[in-house]
């Protein structure tokens, strides 16, 4: 076998070898883009949880609204802030998964050329 991989190495021209993936890079590669759907998938995650959280805010301003009283307990300027500050969270994580695939994509994009 390494007889003829020898021999297919020798037939090739050079600008064929140099078109040829080196292993090792296709591997890193892999890796990069492992890791990189990874991340992903926990900021997606994250992010769906903190979506899910900003609805507690609202909806303990609306029972105040419909007569629950622990929830006139708190303020409204509260309730507001708190929904300020996940929403502003969830708007955060959303940047940071559109930039991060940009990022991936020009870099995916450098390293081919």
């Amino acid at each position: 076998m390494a007889r003829r991989r020898r021999r297919r190495e020798r037939r090739e021209r050079p600008e064929q070898r140099a078109q040829r993936p080196d292993k090792r890079e296709t591997r890193g590669d892999e890796k990069r883009r492992e890791a990189f759907e990874a991340e992903r998938v926990s900021l997606v995650k994250r992010r769906r949880f903190v979506g899910a959280l900003a609805f507690l805010p609202l909806i303990g301003n609306l029972g105040c609204g419909f007569g629950i009283t622990p929830a006139c307990a708190v303020p409204t300027e509260w309730w507001l802030a708190i929904f300020a500050a996940l929403f502003g969270s969830y708007l955060g994580i959303t940047l940071r998964l559109f930039l991060d695939r940009r990022r991936f994509v020009r870099e995916s994009a450098g390293r081919s050329s």
